[in-house]
């Protein structure tokens, strides 16, 4: 999908992000969390790439591994409250904004198939149906490319 997301649009995903996964307390790093975002984009239509790797944090200036997702030149970051010191469990950024901000010190794409290699099966299900509720959170306010 190659349409870009309105200011609204992101900040309306943001929403649904943050109240998905602030109701579940599993839901705890990045790592998870790209993995829901991935699942989310994929289900509206994006073709989302996650990354992993080594981030100076930009409020306290730590080296710390990371994982956020890529799509259609936006990031979603995937935990706020460690690399910015902001209370939110995800982001959506422009990707210029997000680099101009994050110090990538070293990073990969991630191929689907590595996503999954130590989570269960029960795990993912769970993350598919966060990503699901996130996907009809957004739909419902008549937003979305999918």
């Amino acid at each position: 999908m190659s349409e870009k997301l309105t200011m609204v649009e992101r900040v309306r995903l943001a929403h649904c992000f943050r109240k998905a996964i602030r109701r579940r307390r599993w839901v705890i790093d990045c790592h998870t969390v790209a993995r829901i975002a991935y699942l989310t984009l994929k289900r509206l239509g994006f073709d989302p790439e996650v990354y992993t790797g080594y981030v100076v944090t930009f409020a306290q200036r730590l080296r710390v591994e990371h994982t956020w997702v890529e799509f259609d030149g936006y990031v979603v970051e995937t935990n706020p409250s460690q690399i910015f010191s902001l209370p939110f469990p995800a982001l959506i950024m422009r990707k210029d904004f997000w680099e101009q901000t994050v110090d990538v010190i070293w990073s990969r794409r991630i191929e689907e198939s590595e996503m999954w290699v130590l989570v269960t099966q029960r795990g993912r299900e769970m993350m598919e149906e966060v990503a699901e509720e996130i996907v009809r959170c957004y739909k419902k306010y008549g937003v979305g490319h999918g």
